[in-house]
């Protein structure tokens, strides 16, 4: 047993839940991941030591568009600790992630919790140039065209927003609820509805030893 044990747990857990992690968006990303196997970029951090949970992206047709594998400070780069103090500032830090999106950017990823909010800073691997920064925003202090939007999503309760701009990403994350279940709600710089989606728990099983 190996790499495709592994996928075959992962297919059957999709085949009996209809989705894993995270899905169902209104608005597809565009797909350019290869959907016959997990990255090499990806398998790697689910099989790190401190690997502690996987989000896999699904959209409605089914495919799979982006990967998150939530890592221990130890299995990141030390060069995403000093960046994130120029970048977003020191601070507590809440958690560490490897990911993979849709345009097979591969990325670290840093939260830290910076005077009171939570900010984010994402590095690609490649360059270690920037791909987003992320800052959390108060209900009140989202735009008008955003909020407009957020009234147009039945059922939903708010809870957290984050804004992410990068050089060519700038979008509004807002996480709540409907219906008493994990949502996220993104939306674009103009107010427009990107996806809706539902996160679901998963079990995985990663062959870490052939």
């Amino acid at each position: 047993m190996g790499k495709l044990w592994m996928l075959l747990i992962i297919a059957a857990g999709l085949a009996a839940l209809g989705v894993a992690a995270l899905a169902f968006g209104i608005g597809q990303e565009s797909r350019l991941l290869p959907d016959n196997r997990i990255p090499d970029f990806a398998m790697k951090a689910m099989a790190a030591p401190t690997a502690s949970k996987v989000g896999l992206f699904i959209s409605k047709d089914g495919a799979i568009t982006r990967y998150a594998v939530h890592l221990g400070r130890e299995d990141v780069p030390v060069y995403l600790h000093s960046m994130a103090d120029e970048k977003i500032g020191k601070g507590e830090d809440i958690t560490y992630e490897a990911e993979i999106y849709p345009d097979g950017s591969e990325v670290y990823e840093i939260y830290r919790r910076v005077d009171g909010k939570e900010k984010q800073l994402s590095i690609l691997h490649r360059d270690r140039s920037v791909k987003y920064v992320g800052t959390q925003m108060e209900e009140k202090e989202i735009p008008e065209r955003v909020q407009t939007t957020l009234k147009n999503v039945k059922g939903f309760t708010f809870e957290k927003c984050i804004f992410k701009e990068g050089p060519r990403f700038m979008e509004y994350h807002v996480k709540g609820s409907i219906a008493g279940s994990p949502h996220r709600v993104r939306i674009g710089r103009d107010g427009n509805l990107l996806s809706i989606q539902r996160r679901i728990a998963g079990d995985y099983e990663v062959a870490v030893q052939d």
